[in-house]
């Protein structure tokens, strides 16, 4: 990571890059100026036989007179000065010569005359003097050569100036900047972890540059690091960790202190997952995470650092506008995660948890109360291996330190400690006189520590006794006999069960108990749970809605219980009140209506957010359509459906919960496996039916459909142009009532909006707007002329949005146009000055393109790569693309196969694949274009072994290596076309052996390298360690026969290899020695031997490997 620019007043050669080819900022000018000074000072000698002087200044013209003799110039053209530097590939430079004004003196000495002349370019004096006179010229000439050496930050610079100048925020000027410097240093070949350095150097710089504070600069700076991580294909977490690593790097670099450095690095996490749309606990947990990782880097103790992610944490929740306790829990949560990353134990852990959690909520402006509350959950939660009553008494203990330490009397501790494990006892599932019986103990034992005298502390347990007793029953008289009502609140046990029968949700928690204890799975227990629960509901009269709620908490209990995550919790109790609703005669989306019901309230009694309680409503609905069998699109409409309920229930804006349900929906998509763009469609359309039921008009719903589509494909892993392509689309089918043109138009700013959100480029926006609109129009079934010319338009207008020049938006128009017909393009990129600008032309449908295959497989991997598709999927593009391009080159189908095969090789090596992958992917592509030209699959084995050995050679591998290759390769071929492992063994011996031989290997070797080929072959199908070893015996013989060795040695080869064989499969010595005997017995028989030569060839194999046991063992 690198800092702010720091600046040098003495204006020296920039500074080498250090060895691992980063740029040296912290030592040099980022300006990176060298200035060096000439002087020159010549005399002309006095001519023998002067009839003429003539002083003549260098001019590009030549003197009109010619009567004048012409000396030499007297001033020297300036010398040529070149300052290297090594950077990754090549270093930029502009050079500026400045040449000072050049005074010659001439004296002649004649009877009576003295003539001074002062001269500057371009300006000729001639001079005419007697035959007896003597002439000196002396001339000084002073040139300063000044060498601008580009650097990322002088661009970056550049760019900061460029974007201040046009009036743009902070922000945009340190993401110009950013984006620049990145450019280049990508340019330059830069690594990526040089380009955060980049990133962050200049973004801060940039801010710095407007006066902005430390905090800004370090915002800044991770904000834009983080950027370069996104383009590279990282994740939120990776992205959120690097750009805390450049926040706290540029507070490091201005001397702050370690909390400082944390601080940072936990407020850039945040502002990225917040730029992601995530929830507050994302931010939190990531925030704290980064703010960890500073702390340990700048030299804190584990607990420093434990304090420190809580820190970071509670303001990232209380940013978000979180409630003080909600702020608090957060941060605990992330605090006893610190501590246990750290290797603390759970004691100290829960220690941890609650002292953050009350920090965190003062932090968030909570009262003592709020404090306290927020202590006592966050232990009872980090408390993850007690019973229910110990959890219910370390609650309380935490909840009375906070109070305690927030300045609360000896009673206030004692009624919250009482409270605090009054709640923990209940979500611990607890029966109401257990939880009554642990708030007054927990309040005894705080007002105990408080001081208070022996009747105040039993007044204290009363009185928590009491308000338990009410909490759970509000209604009720304050005794133990009264009859529960049915009023619930998130803090109580729900029940309603008659005085002297059983709680349901005691039921569910013993039918829970019964499947666990029968070792079946969690799912299982909680739906035991749910069903036993609503059983005893029913028994006991509640009401049909009554009845799915208690399914509900009482499988989220059992879950929890069970270990499961809390968005498992969520989803376990919307099945189990699915369940009960469907038995009930409900609707599938009358089922997953209680579903979401449920599973929001599950998450409301943890604390859960709104936007998490809607996300998990949404979740949960989804999964009882997928149970029911629905596909991607309904589990998608009900997931956003209730995710919708559950956020207008809970008060959220319209706004909010049109965001909701487009969540909710792509989630529920991105689960089933679908593309990005259908992702991205789906949620869209349930974004724009959520925001047409908000009574918003169509221009408002085509909005909200395009955010939301490029919000949900960007979730589902979607790159920039799949997120634009999304986005227009989507606005495109929520224009329902615009004529076509307009559609198109509306498209096409939709898509470059996307596209530009994404951080595309202003080329990239007009390529993409102009794609979408083409698309609209022609699902609008307008004419190809108006196709055609809405790409174009739509081209111009997204280029000119983008601030690009008049020369680009024409050619972004006329690429959009060239796309758009139906022609065959061909991309030409035209480098200017300052930018590169993608122009395209074309050619006629009958005009064979003549790109090298090389290069076309080069840039069909690069798209692959582009798209975030894995290895063997580049090379597999790249072979394609190579052997259509000799195609048409008209190569020979050999010469395809081989382009294919380099291709495959090298966006595999370009990757940083193995040796023996770039091997298997040449083979792999060469026996698919094999098989496409209708080869047998005997040659196809034959090619694609062929082509992985030359591969394996290329990329260093040694000979056995390419032999292994080629067997290997041969066999993929075989198994392929479907071919069974007889064959594929049989193909990858005479694959192994014909590399061996191009490799010059001896004809024991071929044998040996052909029968191991065969063994993996086998190995690979299953066979047993003594049919590996047989079937390498016999390609080992066939190898040797092949190379005219006797019976008796094609009989010795086949035991050993088959005894090799069977041992490189851990095969024992008894299965080697049958192994090497039946090979060679097989062996014999091939070469016509008799029976009694069969049975004691067997017998010697065996015998001998036996021996060889013995020796080697």
């Amino acid at each position: 990571m690198v800092g702010p620019f720091v600046c040098s007043s003495l204006g020296g050669n920039q500074a080498k890059p250090s060895i691992d080819g980063l740029p040296s900022w912290r030592k040099v000018d980022g300006w990176g100026e060298t200035t060096e000074t000439t002087t020159t000072e010549e005399t002309t000698p006095e001519p023998k036989e002067p009839e003429t002087t003539t002083t003549e200044a260098k001019t590009p013209f030549p003197e009109p007179e010619p009567t004048t003799t012409t000396l030499p110039p007297t001033t020297k053209p300036p010398a040529t000065t070149t300052t290297q530097s090594t950077t990754p590939k090549t270093t930029p430079t502009e050079t500026t010569t400045t040449q000072k004004k050049t005074t010659a003196t001439t004296t002649t000495t004649t009877p009576s005359t003295t003539i001074t002349t002062t001269t500057q370019p371009p300006t000729t004096t001639t001079l005419t003097t007697t035959p007896a006179s003597t002439s000196t010229t002396t001339t000084d000439t002073t040139t300063t050569i000044t060498t601008t050496v580009l650097t990322p930050l002088l661009v970056g610079s550049r760019a900061a100036s460029e974007s201040k100048a046009a009036g743009q925020t902070v922000e945009e000027q340190a993401a110009a900047a950013a984006k620049a410097a990145v450019d280049f240093a990508e340019q330059q070949q830069y690594t990526l972890q040089q380009q955060f350095g980049v990133a962050g150097a200049v973004a801060a710089a940039a801010v710095a540059s407007n006066g902005g504070t430390l905090e800004e600069q370090a915002a800044a700076a991770g904000v834009e690091t983080a950027k370069v991580g996104g383009s590279d294909g990282q994740t939120l977490d990776q992205q959120a960790s690097v750009a805390g690593q450049a926040a706290a790097e540029v507070v490091q670099k201005a001397s702050g202190s370690a909390a400082a450095q944390a601080a940072a690095a936990g407020a850039a996490a945040a502002a990225v997952a917040r730029s992601y749309n995530e929830g507050t606990e994302q931010q939190a947990g990531l925030a704290g995470q980064a703010a960890a990782d500073a702390g340990r880097l700048a030299g804190m103790t584990p607990e420093e650092q434990t304090a420190a992610a809580g820190r970071a944490s509670a303001m990232a929740a209380k940013a978000e506008g979180a409630s003080p306790i909600d702020v608090g829990l957060d941060a605990g949560e992330v605090a006893a995660k610190a501590a246990a990353e750290s290797g603390e134990d759970e004691g100290e852990q829960v220690e941890a948890a609650s002292k953050t959690a009350a920090e965190a909520a003062k932090f968030a402006e909570g009262t003592g109360f709020e404090q306290a509350i927020s202590a006592g959950q966050a232990a009872a939660e980090a408390a993850k291996t007690q019973i229910p009553e110990q959890k219910a008494a370390t609650a309380g203990k935490a909840a009375a330190s906070a109070a305690k330490s927030a300045g609360l009397s000896g009673s206030e501790q004692a009624k919250l400690a009482g409270e605090s494990a009054f709640n923990a006892s209940v979500l611990a599932g607890l029966r109401l006189e257990k939880q009554v019986s642990a708030a007054g103990d927990a309040a005894e034992k705080a007002a105990k520590a408080a001081g208070m005298t022996q009747e105040e502390q039993e007044a204290a347990k009363n009185a928590a006794k009491a308000a338990a007793r009410a909490a759970a029953n509000p209604e009720s008289a304050q005794t133990e006999t009264s009859p529960p009502t049915t009023k619930t609140t998130a803090t109580k046990a729900p029940s309603k069960a008659p005085q002297g029968e059983p709680d349901p949700l005691d039921k569910g928690k013993e039918a829970a108990e019964r499947a666990m204890a029968s070792g079946k799975p969690m799912m299982e227990q909680a739906a035991a749970a749910g069903e036993a629960a609503a059983k005893a509901a029913d028994e006991q009269q509640y009401t049909p809605t009554e009845q799915v709620e208690t399914a509900g908490k009482a499988a989220a209990a059992a879950a929890k219980v069970a270990g499961a995550s809390e968005p498992k919790q969520a989803e376990v109790a919307g099945i189990a009140a699915a369940k009960v609703a469907a038995a009930d005669g409900q609707t599938l989306e009358q089922q997953a209506t209680a579903a979401g019901q449920a599973a929001a309230a599950a998450a409301k009694s943890r604390g859960a957010s709104a936007s998490r309680q809607a996300a998990a409503a949404g979740q949960a609905a989804a999964a009882v359509a997928r149970l029911n069998n629905e596909g991607s699109d309904k589990q998608a409409e009900l997931a956003g459906d209730a995710a919708a309920d559950v956020a207008q229930v809970l008060g959220m804006t319209p706004e909010e919960q049109t965001a909701a349900a487009g969540n909710a929906s792509a989630k529920a998509l991105k689960a089933e496996g679908a593309s990005p763009v259908d992702v991205g469609l789906d949620a869209a359309e349930v974004a724009a039916k959520e925001a047409a039921e908000s009574g918003k008009a169509e221009d408002e719903q085509v909005e909200t459909a395009s955010q939301a589509a490029a919000q949900a494909t960007k979730l589902a892993g979607g790159t920039g142009s799949e997120q634009a392509i999304s986005a227009g689309q989507a606005a495109a089918e929520a224009a329902k009532t615009q004529i076509p043109e307009q559609k198109a138009a509306t498209a096409g700013r939709a898509a470059a909006s996307a596209a530009k959100s994404a951080g595309l480029s202003g080329a990239e926006q007009a390529k993409l707007a102009g794609k979408a609109a083409f698309d609209a129009s022609a699902l609008a079934g307008v004419r190809l002329e108006k196709q055609i010319s809405a790409a174009g338009d739509a081209a111009m207008e997204a280029a000119r949005a983008a601030n690009m020049t008049s020369r680009q938006q024409e050619a972004a128009k006329a690429a959009a146009i060239a796309a758009a017909s139906p022609t065959t393009s061909t991309l030409r990129p035209t480098t200017t000055h300052e930018s590169t600008t993608l122009m395209m032309t074309t050619e006629s449908t009958t005009t064979v393109s003549r790109i090298k295959p090389e290069d076309a497989g080069k840039q069909a991997a690069a798209e692959a790569n582009a798209m975030g598709q894995p290895m063997k999927e580049q090379a597999a593009a790249a072979a394609a693309a190579a052997a259509e391009a000799a195609s048409d080159l008209q190569y020979t189908p050999r010469e395809q196969g081989e382009v294919a095969a380099k291709a495959a090789a090298a966006a595999a090596k370009s990757t940083g694949a193995t040796a023996a992958q770039q091997a298997t992917v040449a083979g792999a592509a060469t026996a698919k274009l094999a098989s496409e030209q209708g080869q047998t699959v005997e040659q196809q084995a034959a090619d694609a072994g062929q082509a992985a050995a030359e591969a394996a050679r290329l990329a260093g591998a040694g000979a056995h290596k390419q032999a292994a290759a080629a067997g290997q390769a041969a066999a993929a071929a075989a198994a392929a076309q479907s071919e069974g492992s007889e064959k594929q063994s049989e193909f990858a011996g005479e694959a192994a052996a014909e590399a061996a031989k191009m490799a010059n290997m001896s004809a024991e070797a071929q044998a040996e390298a052909a029968g191991n080929a065969s063994a993996m072959a086998a190995k690979a199908n299953g066979a047993t360690p003594v049919e590996v070893g047989v079937d390498a015996g016999e390609v080992a013989a066939k190898e040797a026969k092949q190379a005219d060795e006797s019976p008796l040695e094609q009989v010795e080869a086949a035991g050993e290899a088959a005894a090799d064989a069977a041992k490189a499969t851990g095969a024992g010595a008894v299965e080697q020695a049958a192994s090497a005997g039946q090979a060679a017995a097989e062996a014999a028989k091939e070469a016509n031997e008799i029976p009694q030569q069969q049975a004691s060839a067997a017998g010697k194999a065996a015998a001998e490997d036996g021996v060889a046991q013995d020796q080697w063992g």
